[in-house]
């Protein structure tokens, strides 16, 4: 019987998509280099990152790899970056320095600098802060990520207190970081921080998801803001078909609304406090 290999590699592809564990697609490219152009596709479509209070995230392995393969960022279909609260404990889940490598490092700052945002200065601040690395490094991930990627969720313990996030995500909304420009679906939701109110001023950051050229879903956040404007402009909204919006008051609602003129589902979720968020 002729070797796998032999095969033709629109066949080999094909197989490779029937594989249905994690670890035997990792196997298949360690196997060999022939199988490896194959199967890499598959093992790298879902990036699934799990944040908690006893759970951080494994994203320097992760990193490592595609900061040094960066061609392997066109296989990232769909990223989760899971999280939603710390059962009210510290939010601040520190990362040893000393347990990075100095090439990681290294890897990482010109990976960083490359990017030549306005907030570059602040971003390479908090990647040598135990405290904030593994915002750095998310923020990292996500500056990267491009015409690869359909589905994106950004949970609240990656974005509550986290502003490198939501300034990545302007950055890729407005043209100064690799766009999104197939992205279908995107989520992201903080949800009211009833500690710290300052954390929830980041209207900024909800809206700039209506200027994804593509998305089709969209599930946000949205706190309210005293004056509601579109920061580049009335978007084009022709594509989007489902959205499911919380926080946002009827007012500020009426004027996305405006513009969905594709709309098929839709939820939206009100509450009113006495927080002082201005409606």
């Amino acid at each position: 019987m002729a070797p796998l290999t032999d095969a033709p590699n629109e066949i080999i592809y094909h197989i490779c998509g029937f594989v249905p564990k994690i670890s035997d697609l990792k196997n298949l490219c360690l196997a060999s280099k022939s199988l490896r152009s194959s199967a890499e596709p598959f093992l790298y479509s879902s990036v699934i990152l799990e944040y908690s209070f006893l759970c951080i995230p494994r994203i320097v392995p992760l990193l490592r790899t595609l900061l040094r393969r960066p061609e392997l960022f066109q296989h990232l279909d769909t990223v989760s970056m899971n999280g939603w609260g710390f059962g009210g404990q510290d939010d601040s889940r520190a990362i040893d320095l000393k347990s990075l490598d100095t090439a990681f490092k290294e890897q990482c700052l010109a990976a960083i600098e490359k990017t030549n945002v306005p907030f570059t200065e602040l971003w390479i601040e908090k990647f040598h802060s135990g405290e904030t690395c593994l915002e750095a490094l998310s923020a990292l991930l996500l500056a990267n990520l491009s015409s690869g990627t359909k589905r994106l969720a950004l949970m609240r313990n990656f974005i509550n207190g986290r502003e490198l996030i939501g300034k990545v995500m302007q950055s890729k909304a407005y043209g100064e970081l690799p766009a999104l420009d197939r992205l279908q679906e995107i989520k992201y939701f903080k949800g009211y921080d009833y500690q710290i109110t300052a954390r929830n001023d980041t209207f900024e950051d909800a809206i700039s998801l209506f200027y994804l050229p593509a998305v089709t879903d969209i599930v946000a956040w949205v706190p309210n803001s005293p004056d509601f404007r579109w920061p580049a402009g009335a978007p084009n909204l022709d594509h989007l078909t489902s959205l499911d919006i919380a926080r946002l008051s009827d007012q500020h609602m009426g004027k996305i609304l405006s513009l969905t003129r594709s709309l098929k589902s839709l939820l939206w979720t009100w509450e009113y406090d006495d927080s002082g968020d201005p409606c």
